[in-house]
């Protein structure tokens, strides 16, 4: 790359730095070299791995059947009981509650967590009588909330 910037002519001694702009020339070959044989190289490992796990000779439909055959294996049903009715009112009704993702009850836990959150980022050593009283109404008003979690785990 050197003697290429330092070329002047044809016939012509070459001079220190002449035309930097042939340089250019060996940037762009390095950087389309590269690309390609990063390009092979990948093509190459994909093609080899998809021969040896078999996908290579499925269909279209065949593919599609085998990528819902894997996410249903990854489905899990729910822990909930089989029955509400042999449950108490209590537990039918936080499991329920736990249960939804939407609705007044979701919307009220995601308030009350905002709300938690901005009290524990403004928490500082030197209490602030207001913000001490807040803290401990908090803590009276999410005792449900905390039931409603533990019944969640429980079952």
């Amino acid at each position: 790359m050197a003697w290429a910037r330092d070329a002047s002519g044809i016939g012509t001694q070459p001079k220190a730095n002449s035309s930097d702009f042939d340089a250019s020339f060996f940037v762009v070959f390095n950087f389309c070299g590269t690309i390609f044989i990063m390009t092979l190289f990948a093509s190459v490992m994909v093609r080899n791995y998809t021969e040896a796990t078999g996908v290579a000779y499925l269909t279209r439909e065949q593919r599609a059947w085998t990528k819902q055959r894997k996410m249903l294996q990854r489905i899990r049903p729910s822990q909930n009981p089989l029955s509400l009715n042999k449950c108490s009112l209590l537990r039918a009704w936080l499991l329920k509650r736990a249960g939804e993702k939407s609705g007044r009850w979701h919307k009220a836990i995601i308030i009350i967590l905002i709300f938690h959150l901005a009290i524990l980022c403004i928490e500082f050593p030197s209490a602030i009588p207001w913000l001490e009283k807040t803290k401990s109404k908090y803590l009276i008003l999410r005792q449900p909330f905390n039931i409603t979690d533990y019944e969640k785990i429980s079952s």
